[in-house]
């Protein structure tokens, strides 16, 4: 995959983390947000280092936006909700790119 081609998957992946969005102890916060918190053991987080809190919370949002009402997030373990949570952005990245190129 060149640059050329590369551009168009990052922007959509920032995109989708950007509007992946929760309350927090009262603040709104974005997945981006979660993902660019640096930390003493790591210049940049995955999805496996947020705590379970927040990916419930990534994960409330991704149902809320593909209608996914029929999965209670209390029953998934952290690490099915960071494979749940990486699928469906990367879905919905996809999507996004078959969408520009019929565009195009």
């Amino acid at each position: 995959m060149t640059k050329k081609n590369l551009a168009p998957v990052i922007r959509s992946i920032d995109e989708i983390l950007s509007e992946i969005v929760w309350c927090e102890k009262g603040e709104y916060v974005s997945l981006a947000q979660k993902l660019s918190t640096s930390s003493k053991k790591h210049s940049n987080y995955n999805l496996a280092d947020l705590t379970i809190a927040a990916l419930r919370g990534a994960f409330i949002n991704l149902q809320i936006r593909y209608e996914l009402f029929d999965e209670k997030v209390e029953d998934f373990s952290k690490k099915d909700l960071v494979t749940r949570i990486k699928n469906l952005i990367f879905a919905q990245v996809k999507y996004n790119l078959a969408r520009i190129k019929k565009a195009a």
